[in-house]
């Protein structure tokens, strides 16, 4: 019986057969590579999904809180406690009446306002006059001065974790966005979500964490969106008419890292503010 070895097989065709299969080395060095590309691709993969969600948050939860807005506004009941003597569809500080901290707000809206929503928990600053009670303290659950904590439970951590879009921090007393601008009612929502009922710097506003005080970035124009109220009407930031609209020196301006400020006074000011309108009209 003739064997058909391999000088053979050479010899009758002229060729040989390569072998098939990879060496170890050779898989290792291609999981190696194979590794590499997901650590760098996966992450940007995940943050865009995440944008994308966020922003069907942000949609969702303006619809929900304009139709809210208007609601209230179509039962005859002001959104201000005072007006300004310029404009009398503007809010400003000074109502010695009112029973909320700073004194934007009729306390009647509030109430109507919070009662037409879906709502875990509902808590003021804890200084002054408090409707409604007290926020706790994140760490003894003990009642607390809003300003100096945070708004735990219900959003900020105890340094005011907020960011622009740049991941720049919004510095206490300097970056007032984790103070004024969310400083008056905090209104938690069964889906999760934070509305932060501010006034100052521009507002009043309303300002909505959509995914939560549980989970980050808590960066404005990622998952921290703003509205700016008059007594006649809610828009969003960035929307024709909102403060900074049109001033490259605001966030409000564009959606975009390299427009607005590092250190902001108000909402406005951040660099990622004008995101709030441009996700609304994007499709």
């Amino acid at each position: 019986m003739k064997h058909h070895t391999r000088n053979n097989v050479v010899r009758k065709y002229g060729f040989i057969t390569p072998n098939l299969g990879f060496t170890l080395a050779e898989v290792l060095i291609t999981l190696g590579i194979i590794g590499v590309v997901a650590a760098l691709t996966i992450p940007v993969i995940l943050s865009k999904i995440e944008d994308r969600q966020n922003i069907a948050r942000w949609k969702k939860a303006y619809s929900v809180v304009n139709n809210v807005f208007n609601e209230v506004r179509a039962e005859g009941i002001e959104l201000c406690a005072t007006h300004s003597r310029y404009n009398p569809n503007l809010c400003v500080n000074g109502n010695p009446n009112t029973d909320l901290d700073y004194g934007y707000y009729n306390p009647e809206f509030v109430s109507s306002f919070v009662s037409k929503l879906k709502v875990l928990d509902h808590c003021s600053p804890g200084y002054g006059n408090s409707y409604p009670p007290a926020c706790k303290s994140w760490t003894d659950d003990t009642y607390v001065w809003g300003h100096n904590q945070g708004y735990d439970p219900l959003g900020a951590t105890p340094d005011n974790r907020f960011y622009n879009v740049n991941g720049h921090k919004m510095p206490y007393r300097v970056g007032k966005l984790g103070y004024y601008n969310l400083s008056v009612q905090m209104i938690l929502l069964s889906d999760g979500s934070v509305i932060y009922m501010g006034g100052l710097w521009g507002g009043p506003w309303i300002i909505i964490d959509v995914n939560g005080y549980k989970k980050g970035p808590n960066m404005v124009g990622k998952d921290l969106f703003g509205a700016q109220l008059w007594e006649d009407k809610m828009l969003p930031s960035g929307a024709v008419g909102t403060t900074g609209y049109n001033d490259p020196n605001y966030g409000a301006s564009g959606c975009d890292k390299n427009i607005g400020k590092s250190q902001s006074t108000n909402f406005a000011e951040a660099a990622g503010a004008g995101c709030s309108y441009k996700y609304l009209i994007s499709r």
